[in-house]
Order: C-alpha cells, then structure tokens, then sequence
C-alpha cells in the first residue's frame, strides 16, 4: 500500500495516481518535490511567501492608494481641525515606505530564492526520470535485437550502421 503525501488516503501499491478524486496526486516512487518543499520551509520562509502573495495582489495597491490619499489630507490641510504630523513634502512618509521597500524587497529575494531551489529539484527529478526512461529504452531495444537475432530476422534500416533492431524474416 502507498499513502499519498498530499491527502494522506491509502492507495493500492501499483497505483499510479492517488484514489482521491479531490486530490489525484501521481504517487510512486519518484519523491514529491512539492510536499517535501512545503515541509521543509522555515517560518520565516512561510512569511516570506504570504508577504509576496499580499504584495502580489491588486489590494496591495488599492491599500497603498487610500493609505496615501488619507495621509495626504491629513498633512496638507484640507481637512480642519486636523493636526499637521508631517508636513509637505511629506518627509516621514518617504522614510516609511523607504523601510517598507527594503522589507519588501528581502521577502521577494527569499521567496524568489526559494522558488530557484524548487524549480532545481523539479529539473533533478525531471533528469532522473528522463535518465530511467532512458535505461528502460535501452534494455527493451537490447532485448527485441536478442529476440531478432534469435529468430533469425534481417536488419530493419539499410543503413545498419543507425539501427541494431533488425527487420522480421521473409517466410
């Protein structure tokens, strides 16, 4: 039996893909990138992904725009009775989003870094897998040459040079 990573439902052992229809998940035994990934990140890694995911988002900027109109109105005057805490041309405010951008930019960096990492393993497993088939290949190629060669059969390409398979017999 072959429990599946994402949704933790038992599945036969020669089960390609998981029985959950919700989930459907390829199982097997090639690692689940994905699932390690999520396991193994930092909280501070997980921060990092749910600031760029806010940031990422129309509201991010929607939430910036009333943030600078209401300081704006604030500061310039227009409202009465209001107290005047940073004066045009808005001195605090720069510094403030000066600091929010740094932040902003080392959360990025991370997530971004964080995705490099992913998309390597992805790649790895994509080798090792492309690396399989390929020995798969080779060995069924190597036994179909044995099986000609058993029955007797003519090569299939004129050129034998580019094939080992030969062609079957004429009878």
């Amino acid at each position: 039996m072959i429990n599946c990573p994402c949704c933790r439902t038992t599945n036969p052992s020669d089960a390609v893909f998981c029985g959950n229809k919700e989930c459907g998940k390829a199982i097997g035994e090639l690692r689940f990138v994905r699932e390690e990934f999520i396991a193994s990140r930092c909280w501070y890694e997980r921060l990092a992904g749910q600031v760029t995911t806010f940031v990422g988002h129309p509201h991010f900027l929607l939430v910036h725009l009333v943030w600078f109109v209401i300081w704006a109105l604030l500061n310039i005057e227009i409202l009465p009775a209001t107290f005047v805490f940073d004066a045009y041309p808005f001195s605090l405010l720069g510094i403030i989003l000066s600091v929010e951008a740094i932040f902003i930019t080392g959360f990025l960096l991370m997530a971004a870094k964080r995705d490099i990492e992913y998309a390597d393993k992805l790649a790895e497993l994509d080798y090792e897998v492309n690396v399989r088939a390929y020995r798969k290949m080779r060995d069924l190629e190597n036994t179909i040459v044995e099986i000609h060669a058993a029955i007797g059969a003519k090569p299939v390409s004129k050129d034998p040079s580019k094939s080992k398979i030969p062609e079957p017999a004429e009878t």
